[in-house]
């Protein structure tokens, strides 16, 4: 089985989110992730923005997954701790959390 598929889709994905973002040092974490979030992380019909395993919901984690991304998030190295805890933050107050 290829995997060209979920490559291109995972580039397309890749290609909406800017990760030369950095936001205003008066911006709150709900503009932060207005801007920088909002287009791939749209929130669910109960109003979470993610559901969490409980050992992953914790601004620290929520940061540290912000900052250096992952397999289908992009980076944000231009966010400064402030604004990555602002932003973290306000995802963890808006998440759903569920058991191990």
């Amino acid at each position: 089985m290829t995997q060209a598929p979920f490559i291109l889709a995972a580039m397309g994905l890749l290609a909406g989110c800017s990760r030369e973002y950095a936001p205003d040092s008066q911006a709150t974490g709900e503009q932060i992730f207005q801007s920088a979030c909002l287009e791939c992380h749209k929130p669910a019909t109960n109003g979470s923005i993610y559901t969490l395993k409980a050992r992953n919901a914790n601004v620290a984690f929520i940061a540290d997954k912000v900052h250096g991304g992952s397999l289908l998030m992009p980076s944000f190295p231009n966010m400064k701790a402030d604004d990555l805890t602002k932003v973290s933050t306000y995802a963890l107050e808006h998440s759903a959390v569920a058991g191990e």
